[in-house]
């Protein structure tokens, strides 16, 4: 399997491009966060899976554009989004301290809905990890390497603490 892989160079991202690498024999080409802002550099036209696992804050309210710029350039079979249960539920019985969370949450809605805007060219799909910790990372993404073949829509990971 061709994969492109957005992130993928430390904590989730870094397990889940080991695993579909070394695990799956997959083959998996990173796009590092330091270079979503540059202009689109991949080796291909056509993946069989593009993961926008990335996680690129949000100052400002200016949010990635990075998944629309890539996906006018390249096609693929099933295109992923990574999201927060907060994007899907954000009525929330408390307050972060952060206004920052707020945009992070708005940026996972766009994701959202590029998702659903997308699904019109690709098979789409959004993978919400719940909290993903130290202990539960490599079972996450074991998990999300198993489902991600054939889940439409948005799928919560049962692996993921706090569900």
């Amino acid at each position: 399997m061709e994969v492109l892989l957005t992130g993928g160079s430390s904590k989730f991202g870094a397990e889940l491009a080991k695993q579909m690498h070394f695990q799956m024999n997959w083959n998996v080409e990173i796009v590092p966060r330091l270079h979503l802002d540059e202009a689109i550099q991949v080796t291909k036209k056509h993946y069989d899976l593009i993961f926008f696992n990335h996680n690129r804050p949000v100052f400002d309210w200016d949010f990635d554009k990075y998944p629309s710029e890539l996906l006018k350039e390249v096609t693929a079979d099933r295109v992923g989004w990574m999201i927060t249960y907060s994007a899907l539920n954000p009525e929330m019985p408390h307050e972060p301290s952060s206004n920052q969370f707020w945009q992070y949450v708005a940026q996972k809605s766009i994701y959202l809905h590029q998702m659903k805007y997308y699904s019109k060219r690709f098979t789409t799909f959004a993978f919400d990890p719940g909290i993903i910790t130290e202990e539960n990372r490599a079972n996450i993404v074991s998990e999300f390497i198993e489902v991600c073949p054939t889940i439409k829509d948005v799928y919560r990971s049962s692996v993921g603490s706090g569900l």
